[in-house]
């Protein structure tokens, strides 16, 4: 098993009314064990002349705009005492 991980996707969204947006993503984890990871995230999002997407959830931008976002956090899985 490696200890990192590189992880990436695409989305496409199209609409009838011509507000198409690609939504491109890299996320890169890092296994230090079994129950500890740490991982960052790099997004772009590329709306066309029509679309208003936004990268962030609640975020507002302009019909056209590009954003590019990053997030990174530590993960600790904890497990039951028997």
């Amino acid at each position: 098993m490696s200890d990192l991980r590189l992880e990436g996707e695409f989305a496409r969204i199209t609409t009838t009314d011509d507000k198409n947006t690609n939504y491109y993503i890299i996320r890169v984890t890092y296994l230090f064990s079994k129950r500890t990871s740490v991982y960052s995230m790099f997004s772009f999002m590329q709306n066309n002349s029509n679309a208003s997407c936004s990268v962030g959830a609640g975020n507002y931008t302009v019909p056209g705009a590009k954003q590019v976002g990053m997030a990174s956090t530590r993960s600790l899985k904890l497990s039951r005492s028997r």
